[in-house]
């Protein structure tokens, strides 16, 4: 989303999101941990350095400044200031779960070959999740970071400066769904356009997106017993309040 603002309209200034963001100098020294990582006997896994170097460019930076993936908590005191907008983009959990087993960025512990030992099994947040480094699960990880942003839209309800935009809207319509932060913005959609490659795999288009998520594609690729796992570790309610039916 954030490359869809940036495209449409140059003219606003966007928060960083991140490491590289935020600390530009520090790409050699990623690439030269990744480097290390693909000898590890799991490519998936991450090293223990590279997660620390990263949580410490984002140890002292604040909301405005806070990692894209990071649960909102934040003291009370630090509040958005009044020309600042924030998007939200929640996810079905069953599908944010299959993303992070695919691409765990930043999974420190082995990987569980099977998607349905990996719903549950120990999962240490790092610093930069700003959840106290807690050891949790994936499923629980969802369900810490989406009442994060629940308690936080809520916070501002009253301002109107944060919006929530679900990842299957944006799929099926990039400008449908953005069309309501940017009349909060007051921003044209007369010229807005549609980004047509994935900026992470440029091998799959808007099409397959649009195909994919809108058909809910990815069910099939969830065992019965996948399904069970979830429906006895997912917050329902909180499910239900983002309008997410497993």
């Amino acid at each position: 989303m954030r490359s869809v603002f940036a495209k449409n309209y140059p003219q606003i200034e966007l928060l960083p999101a991140t490491v590289l963001d935020i600390a530009p100098e520090s790409h050699k020294t990623i690439q030269q941990f990744d480097k290390l990582r693909r000898g590890l006997p799991d490519p998936r896994l991450s090293i223990p350095e590279k997660e620390a170097h990263i949580d410490a460019v984002f140890a002292d930076t604040g909301l405005l400044n806070a990692w894209k993936h990071s649960a909102l908590n934040f003291d009370n005191d630090e509040s958005l200031p009044h020309d600042v907008y924030i998007i939200l983009m929640v996810r079905h959990p069953m599908s944010w779960l299959l993303s992070l087993f695919r691409k765990p960025y930043h999974a420190i512990y082995p990987l569980e070959d099977k998607f349905e030992d990996f719903l549950t099994q120990c999962w240490p947040t790092v610093a930069r999740d700003r959840l106290n480094k807690i050891i949790t699960t994936p499923i629980d990880l969802w369900n810490l970071k989406l009442e994060s942003y629940k308690r936080f839209y809520e916070c501002y309800s009253d301002t109107g400066q944060v919006r929530i935009i679900k990842f299957e809207d944006f799929a099926w319509s990039q400008k449908s769904a953005i069309s309501g932060a940017c009349r909060d913005l007051q921003l044209s959609t007369e010229n807005f356009i549609e980004l047509t490659q994935s900026t992470k795999e440029g091998r799959k288009d808007v099409n397959w997106y649009r195909n994919y998520y809108q058909s809910e594609m990815w069910r099939i690729e969830v065992s019965q017993l996948g399904w069970q796992i979830l429906d006895h570790k997912l917050d329902r309610e909180l499910s239900r309040y983002f309008n997410y039916v497993c």
